[in-house]
């Protein structure tokens, strides 16, 4: 998979953080861990993963951005840890399998990938879609030009919101 950054705000992110094209990590110890939680690791997880693992990216400051600058750290198991269940709902609720990839540094938002690609972001209050693929997840979460899709607003089950053609449910 290659990855092909939709502005240059993100490339220069990427490239801070240490990220290059030929970027490539053993995850084995990884996704063992995930799987013996209850997580399947989907190819698309699996290549972000390899690509991705072990780096913390800084958004830059950008004054017309619509959340503040979150560090993100791409370490599974921070995400994963005692999770399955919660996440096992929201499997059932879109009908795909997600594979936790990442944390911002306040601990408040995760990242997963579905089993299709698209890449979301679970906080307290709801499950949202960054992009239908990583490199427009990430591109949204460096750049905070727009607000992210919500797929599910949690409640003691997770609540169906929207469905549409690009994603499974999103509004």
């Amino acid at each position: 998979m290659r990855f092909f950054w939709p502005n240059p705000i993100t490339a220069q992110a990427l490239t801070a953080a240490g990220w290059t094209s030929r970027r490539r990590i053993d995850i084995t110890e990884w996704t063992d861990r995930l799987e013996a939680e209850g997580f399947h690791v989907s190819r698309p997880a699996a290549t972000i993963l390899k690509r991705f693992g072990n780096l913390a990216i800084r958004p830059p400051e950008i004054p017309s951005a619509l959340w503040s600058e979150d560090p993100l750290f791409f370490d599974p198991i921070d995400v994963a840890h005692g999770m399955y269940d919660r996440y096992a709902d929201f499997e059932l609720a879109l009908g795909r399998r997600m594979t936790p990839i990442a944390v911002n540094a306040t601990g408040t938002t995760f990242l997963l990938v579905l089993d299709n690609g698209n890449v979301v972001s679970d906080s307290t209050s709801a499950l949202h879609l960054l992009g239908p693929t990583f490199p427009q997840a990430l591109d949204l979460i460096i750049r905070r030009h727009r607000e992210p899709d919500l797929l599910l607003a949690h409640s003691p089950h997770p609540t169906r919101v929207a469905q549409s053609f690009s994603s499974p449910l999103v509004c």
